[in-house]
């Protein structure tokens, strides 16, 4: 099936090839791609699902805020009529730095965490991006926030009963399919979910750390179905950095101490939310410490895919058509909005320090 660049409204961006594999049996059906605006450097993957045209876009081997950044940007070159981009794949839960904290969050490897306004904001903050003050380093602000059609329909799932069983069943679908690739997916064992106090050291970069278990790992009950993700909704920081210290980790979290918990470390969120509004879903694939290991990347993956795929089939293909048809693709453009260097601010206020300037007023 072949279908124009116009016809498409949704992107899904993914920073790993892994991520591409997991979101791609998503697909009710593939189209062959469209071709390529001049000068756009990205490659596609075309294809629906309950009939949204949807294309699949990859950063090119990198990571970080700057590459997102750019496939983005080319992303709008080809097709002009997006209005959603979601941004899915792994990325590393804050623990918390006391046991306390560790045990009240009740979020485990292969858990799912989305992108939604907490204590205020807009739900996604560049961590690394501010002044380096005498008096410390000072973020400059929050990032676009995610469409308004897109928060109401996950505030929609976020009551739905179902939910969890229906993002289980598209799990289900792609291990029991019969592509084998999609086996490499498969959740690994309970045991390998091991979350150690803060500041436990480590013997060696990329240790299993197994003779650290029995001392410092943190006491959990084992859940009732542990093969159905849960899903969290909240604060997700982002930066140029994979978190694998406990110092860096512990600074972060000092810096964004007043703007509520975090939830999720990840690295390309911001540089999508400073080209377009957009929405950041991550598996938990580590606990952003010196443990960090690549055995859960695949199902975090996956269980960040089958979550984007039930949003997908809440979300009706018309949806969010009033603020894109001629307004640039973003409703937070429509909305007097603007962003500059990372930062959200009122567009009203961007002309008028323009008009000053100009006319020195």
């Amino acid at each position: 099936m072949q279908k124009s660049r116009d016809e498409y409204a949704v992107a899904v961006i993914f920073a790993m090839g892994l991520e591409l594999g997991a979101f791609r049996p998503m697909l009710e059906r593939e189209h062959r791609t469209p071709k390529r605006q001049r000068g756009d450097p990205n490659s596609y993957v075309a294809g629906e699902i309950n009939g949204h045209n949807i294309i699949l876009a990859f950063l090119p081997g990198t990571q970080g805020t700057v590459a997102a950044a750019r496939v983005s940007s080319n992303l709008s070159r080809t097709f002009k009529h997006i209005r959603l981009q979601l941004l899915v794949g792994v990325g590393g839960r804050v623990a918390g730095e006391d046991e306390a904290t560790l045990q009240r969050r009740d979020m485990r490897l292969g858990d799912v965490v989305v992108a939604m306004p907490a204590n205020g904001h807009h739900g996604l903050v560049q961590y690394d991006l501010g002044r380096d003050l005498d008096g410390g380093f000072q973020l400059k602000g929050f990032l676009a926030p995610s469409p308004e059609f897109v928060r109401s329909a996950i505030i929609g799932l976020q009551t739905d009963r179902e939910m969890l069983t229906r993002i289980s069943e598209h799990i289900r679908a792609v291990l029991d399919g019969d592509d084998e690739d999609g086996r490499e997916y498969g959740r690994p064992p309970a045991s390998t979910d091991v979350l150690l106090l803060p500041n436990v050291p480590h013997v060696s970069h990329g240790c299993d750390c197994r003779n650290l278990m029995s001392r410092y790992a943190v006491r959990r009950a084992p859940r009732a179905k542990p093969d159905i993700p849960k899903i969290h909704y909240g604060l997700i920081a982002s930066g140029n950095s994979v978190i694998m210290s406990n110092g860096s980790r512990r600074r972060i979290l000092n810096q964004l101490n007043n703007y509520g918990d975090v939830l999720c470390f990840e690295m390309e969120g911001a540089g999508l939310a400073t080209e377009s509004s957009c929405l950041v879903i991550r598996g938990i694939s580590d606990y952003a410490d010196p443990h960090k290991q690549k055995g859960w990347q695949c199902y975090a993956a996956l269980a960040a895919a089958a979550f984007a795929k039930e949003l997908l089939l809440t979300i009706q293909p018309d949806e969010g058509e009033a603020n894109s048809s001629d307004t640039d693709n973003s409703e937070s453009r429509d909305e007097c909005a603007t962003l500059t260097r990372g930062v959200y601010r009122p567009r009203q206020k961007v002309r008028e320090r323009l008009f000053a300037t100009k006319y020195r007023v």
